[in-house]
C-alpha cells in the first residue's frame, strides 16, 4: 500500500484534511468528479491504494455513490482494498 484513499462527507472527511503525498482525501458531492479521478489512475497504483468509506449513517447519498463506484471498480477483489468504517448496525455496515 502506498497511499491511503478517505471517502466521505462533512465532519468525516475534514479531520482528514487536504490530500496530499500517500492521501487522497475525497469530500466530493459531485461523484462523477470522483470517477473521473480514478478512471486517470494507472491500474497498477489503484492496486496500491487502500480506500475507507466513512459515513456515520451509512445513507449519505454522495459517499454511498462513490463507495458502489469504487466497488463496481475493483469488483470481486473489493474487500482488498476497501474498508468501511461506520456507526454499528449503519446501512454500511451490512
Amino acid at each position: 500500500v502506498t497511499a491511503l484513499g478517505f471517502v466521505g462527507m462533512g465532519g468525516e472527511s475534514s479531520i482528514i484534511g487536504p490530500s496530499g503525498d500517500g492521501i487522497i482525501n475525497i469530500s466530493s458531492t459531485a461523484p462523477a468528479k470522483f470517477k473521473r479521478f480514478l478512471q486517470g489512475l494507472d491500474p497498477a497504483r489503484l492496486a496500491k491504494i487502500r480506500w475507507f468509506i466513512v459515513s456515520k449513517s451509512g445513507s449519505t447519498t454522495e459517499t454511498r455513490a462513490n463507495a458502489d463506484y469504487l466497488e463496481q471498480l475493483y469488483g470481486d477483489r473489493a474487500r482488498q482494498f476497501i474498508t468501511y468504517v461506520t456507526d454499528p448496525g449503519a446501512t454500511l455496515e451490512q
